[in-house]
């Protein structure tokens, strides 16, 4: 891909950013209101003190966390080890007093903004409406991202609708204003976390096998560790020969139709797997064919019968639609239609499928892919957000602009949407 420029703000070195580190004192959880709503544009100094930040809530909902000073430097500083430090949480007019904090990413963590997991304990598990949509439901762990690459806080959650208005699973996503011990930490997107909770509400087995794809070794090819690449996050006590079946088929199985009818239709949701590269092609997600996916199976579940199939599920799509993961931007006339992964070049070497794949493709480029379909959605999450966003990013100092950002992330769809239309109307199948 052709790095064309860079995101002010958002190179490598982004760690050596002037914003002033946040001087972490103790405060009483009950010191303030925890969930004021307000169009205030007042903006504080990255250093605010606890008590300044409250009333900037932009029209959001407000998260807060309260902890130790001493313990959220230390998670801070020692950014790079796994550290987990008890905060409480206030947020919708309910308290929680004991739950984990964690930081959340791998490049993430270098950046002055930090993101964040939040863990629940059993016993007294988030309960409520978490992103607003009307559902009261249970979460034990739900990410807070900083959004720190993509200055429209937008990529992320567009992929992830799109995903699941195309019959795809993947997390929702909301939007919070954080604070922390007083501390305005700015517009956070609100993650829901792929675990057993997750499994329960999409009706799946939550005693399945989940396998996170964490490194570029989840491939989707035959290895002698078929784990390597692959994170177990559910199902431990469980045998895991399963995944070693399925990427030896989709490794070995003859590349004609009839055989991957027989040896791998029953074993791995096609349907899925094309939603996943559809979308992701078109969003320019480099980042998620070879790792930042989740696969979960039924091992219980009959063979042969439909939920016995492995499931894919979408993770991590902020490296989207124009921006790299280093925040470098990338040219959108980038003319891939599948993935690096191992498989789909052998899945769309087969005319059935490569047939069943374009036409579905051109379809939804004319319905929910396409380019006004689309920007309505951009437009409907940046009525919510656009005012926040502006003054996070003065906030942390960031160089950007969001009104051009967004422009760029405009224009970036259309000709997303206007070269995979050309690639695949030109698409030959064998």
């Amino acid at each position: 891909m052709l790095a064309i420029a860079c995101v002010s703000g958002c190179s490598q070195d982004a760690s050596t950013t002037s914003s002033t580190p946040i001087a972490w004192t103790d405060v009483s959880a009950t010191d303030g209101p925890s969930n004021e709503r307000s169009t205030t544009d007042g903006v504080a100094g990255a250093d605010a003190g606890p008590g300044q930040a409250h009333g900037r809530a932009y029209g959001l909902r407000v998260m807060r966390l309260t902890g130790s000073a001493n313990e959220l430097s230390r998670i801070h500083e020692l950014y790079e080890q796994e550290i987990s430090i008890p905060v409480s949480v206030a947020f919708d007019g309910d308290d929680w007093p004991e739950v984990q904090l964690e930081l959340h990413g791998g490049y993430a963590r270098t950046v002055p903004k930090k993101s964040y997991r939040l863990v629940f304990p059993d016993e007294d598990p988030f309960n409520g409406d978490l992103f607003g949509d009307g559902a009261q439901e249970q979460h034990r762990r739900f990410v807070l991202q900083a959004c720190w690459i993509d200055q429209t806080f937008l990529r992320n959650k567009l992929t992830m609708d799109l995903i699941r208005e195309l019959g795809g699973l993947s997390p929702r996503i909301g939007y919070v204003i954080l604070e922390i011990n007083g501390h305005w930490l700015g517009l956070y997107q609100l993650i829901e976390r792929i675990d057993r909770p997750y499994l329960k509400r999409q009706k799946l087995d939550k005693d399945g096998n989940l396998y996170k794809a964490e490194s570029h070794w989840a491939n989707w090819a035959a290895k002698e560790d078929p784990l390597q690449g692959y994170d177990v996050q559910e199902g431990e006590e469980n045998p895991h020969d399963d995944l070693g079946v399925l990427l030896d088929a989709l490794s070995s199985t003859p590349a004609t139709h009839a055989a991957f009818e027989a040896e791998i239709a029953p074993k791995l949701n096609l349907d899925e797997f094309m939603t996943w590269q559809m979308v992701h092609t078109l969003a320019m997600n480099a980042d998620t064919f070879t790792k930042n996916y989740y696969l979960y199976h039924d091992i219980d579940a009959p063979i042969g019968t439909p939920k016995a199939r492995f499931r894919l599920i979408s993770w991590d799509a902020d490296a989207t639609w124009g921006n790299s993961w280093d925040g470098v931007i990338l040219s959108t006339d980038q003319p891939s239609w599948h993935g690096t992964d191992a498989f789909s070049p052998r899945l769309l070497s087969i005319s059935e499928y490569r047939a069943s794949y374009r036409d579905g493709y051109l379809e939804a480029l004319e319905s929910d892919l396409g380019q006004q379909v689309i920007l309505l959605r951009v437009a409907a999450i940046e009525s919510l957000i656009a005012t926040a966003a502006r003054a996070d990013l003065l906030h942390w100092q960031r160089e950007g602009n969001f009104d051009d950002e967004a422009a760029r992330l405009r224009d970036a769809i259309e000709a997303r949407v206007q070269t995979m239309k050309t690639v695949m109307s030109e698409l030959e199948v064998p």
